[in-house]
């Protein structure tokens, strides 16, 4: 894909093109504001691989292939949207997965959420070796070389565990990312309002099935923003195919595939579903992608991935 999308900043994307073309009084700050919201967005994010590296790359590149293919599956409609909805739809590409990442005193603090209780001890419950491993750590008879290694293995699955929670729960936590950051920042304000909670739910609606984007949830059609409408079911629906189209080896490089051992068997397989695509083509009429395969079970997970596609 990297051959196709081969873009460094924000204001080399379609949209943002786009955006400049129909700049005017009300929304020119917050225009020239994007570029710098989007590059605070990739500098929080490079600091994923370091607690996270079984995740499939969330990362700048991957931002703005995602900005780059809203442009390409909008076509000629990006013309028939307003500054507002290309701004929101920019914004939702660099800060969807930022629930992805969580930091120190973040940690400490989700550690006494109940949500977060419930789902680490049926994640231990339900994995096939934790059990064992913890049994055999707490014996009073083994070596020390052997508890050390026990102790390793635990870490490891403490650390899976986590990685799954985040990936299971990032959607929300990307939506309350938002609203705490950007609730007050006058660089999200068109006409004197804040865009930040019609922000927030686009973010989220990424990990919702589709008939989750109702009314009933904050979407609606033509939605008032100043002297602006926004669509923000038709905003929802593009992030969602274009983060979804963003599914090659180049979000899973083989260099980084190598150095991790995968704790985690849902990152083992994402990262072989990415690393399964040799080729794509993303047109008006078509959308397909060329795949090779190591292992059956990677198919299976690769065509139930691209029959989520069709369904959208």
């Amino acid at each position: 894909m990297s051959k196709v999308i081969n873009i460094e900043n924000v204001r080399d994307t379609l949209l943002y093109k786009e955006l400049e073309k129909i700049s005017d009084d009300k929304t020119r700050a917050f225009i020239a504001a994007l570029p710098d919201i989007c590059e605070e967005a990739s500098d929080r994010i490079k600091l994923l691989p370091k607690y996270f590296q079984e995740y499939t790359l969330h990362d700048k590149a991957h931002f703005l292939r995602v900005t780059e293919l809203m442009g390409k599956v909008l076509g000629s409609q990006i013309s028939s949207l307003n500054a507002v909805e290309l701004g929101l739809l920019i914004l939702s590409a660099f800060l969807h997965d930022q629930g992805m990442l969580i930091e120190g005193k973040d940690f400490i603090q989700l550690q006494e959420k109940d949500d977060f209780i419930i789902y680490r001890d049926n994640w231990f419950l339900d994995h096939p070796n934790y059990k064992d491993t913890l049994k055999q750590f707490e014996s009073p008879t083994i070596s020390e070389s052997e508890r050390a290694r026990l102790s390793s293995m635990l870490e490891e699955l403490k650390a899976a565990m986590l990685t799954d929670y985040l990936r299971d729960n990032h959607g929300q936590r990307s939506k309350d990312f938002v609203l705490k950051k950007y609730s007050n920042d006058k660089r999200l304000q068109i006409d004197g309002i804040n865009i930040s909670t019609i922000l927030s739910d686009v973010c989220l609606s990424h990990v919702k099935p589709i008939d989750w984007i109702t009314s009933n949830n904050g979407f609606n059609f033509d939605e008032n923003v100043g002297s602006f409408k926004v669509n923000s079911v038709f905003l929802a629906l593009v992030l969602r195919i274009a983060d979804i189209l963003d599914f090659d080896a180049d979000r899973t490089p083989e260099i980084l595939y190598k150095s991790i051992h995968f704790t985690s068997p849902i990152s083992s397989v994402e990262w072989q579903k990415h690393r399964s695509v040799q080729g794509w083509e993303i047109s008006k009429s078509r959308i397909r992608f060329t795949m090779y395969f190591e292992h059956p079970s990677y198919e299976k997970t690769a065509r139930s991935f691209l029959n989520w596609i069709d369904e959208d």
